[in-house]
């Protein structure tokens, strides 16, 4: 039997944030910060933002794009107060503020319904969602929809408790804790826990796939997280994470959040067409997976897997023959023989 562990390990080098992308996307928040600070004018708005990064790149699941798609980062502005929807200026006076002084940023900054958006033409945008309130109970600032209550810092406490990385979201909340969040980066991103390559690979998989059908980031966490199986090999823990959210997703076709707003179904606003699609490439996924894992040799292995992660995950040359593995078999939506 085919064991590809070696070369899923080789793809989640390929695809995982190289350094220098990670230092520019670094480099172009910390001027983001540094213009809004410099040039912020209150016009009403009750007190000055500070910053707090979120989302794929502390979680370090953000992936290299293909082509000329782009990679992103979210950097939270946080406006800290206790003033009463009723009391405070409307969401679009945040944005106003906010956008007035990063509009020159880059040739191209847009102030969409849930946040500003600074992008840098063909590498990669920054996305500046507004928050009142406090860091831990924050209030989202919408265009459309008025304050809405949104956590992203706990969905980051969330994620790393099921990693079981020692993440403490005093990290990302007192200044004091700097140093000791830093360790924790360093020390995070050295072990690489298995269920940040099972979010990578996904990730990897949709963007071969094209996103127009297939899930955000967000989605995609979620439900690797949710149907997470670990295994020695990482062909095999992906083919049954992939196995096990397929039949969640037969049984009940939803993403809910797991934390502020938790409940939220991020699969709500779904067509017919766009779920049939994405069903249709993971059913695809997971038939081809289970071929892969049993095929006789790795580069019949590899072909399998190509077809769906694209020609980035490694080939290997037809005389290459690797350890044998207990054969694992996926029949349609069934119970498996191996445990999860």
């Amino acid at each position: 039997m085919a064991n590809c562990d070696y070369e899923f390990r080789k793809f989640n080098g390929v695809i995982r944030l190289t350094d220098a992308r990670r230092a520019a996307l670094r480099a172009s928040r910390n001027a983001i910060r540094d213009t809004i600070l410099n040039r912020f004018e209150a016009n009403g708005v009750p007190t000055r933002p500070t910053f707090r990064s979120q989302g794929s790149l502390v979680m370090d699941t953000i992936i290299n794009p293909l082509g000329e798609n782009e990679f992103d980062l979210d950097l939270g502005v946080y406006f800290i107060g206790d003033l009463a929807p009723e009391d405070r200026p409307a969401p679009e006076a945040f944005h106003a503020a906010i956008f007035a002084a990063v509009k020159d940023q880059t040739n191209e900054v847009v102030d969409k319904d849930t946040c500003v958006r600074v992008r840098y033409v063909r590498q990669f945008h920054v996305d500046l969602p507004i928050y009142y309130r406090s860091y831990t109970h924050p209030e989202l600032a919408h265009k459309k929809e008025g304050w809405i209550w949104s956590n992203p810092l706990e969905f980051i406490e969330w994620f790393e408790g099921h990693t079981r990385s020692g993440f403490r979201i005093d990290y990302l909340v007192q200044e004091a804790l700097r140093p000791d969040y830093d360790k924790w980066k360093e020390d995070m991103r050295k072990s690489d826990d298995q269920l940040r390559r099972m979010v990578r690979y996904a990730k990897a998989w949709a963007d071969d796939q094209g996103k127009d059908d297939m899930p955000a980031g967000v989605c995609l966490t979620i439900l690797v997280t949710n149907n997470l199986v670990r295994d020695t090999n990482d062909d095999a823990a992906f083919l049954r994470t992939m196995q096990r959210m397929l039949d969640a997703l037969d049984l009940r076709f939803e993403c809910l959040r797991p934390t502020t707003p938790k409940g939220e179904d991020l699969f709500a606003n779904y067509t017919d067409e766009k779920r049939q699609n994405f069903m249709v490439r993971l059913r695809a996924l997971v038939a081809d997976g289970e071929r892969a894992i049993n095929a006789n040799l790795n580069h019949e292995s590899c072909a399998l897997w190509r077809k769906h992660l694209g020609n980035r995950f490694p080939a290997t040359e037809p005389t290459q023959l690797k350890e044998v593995k207990p054969l694992i078999t996926v029949i349609g939506t069934q119970a498996r023989p191996y445990r999860w």
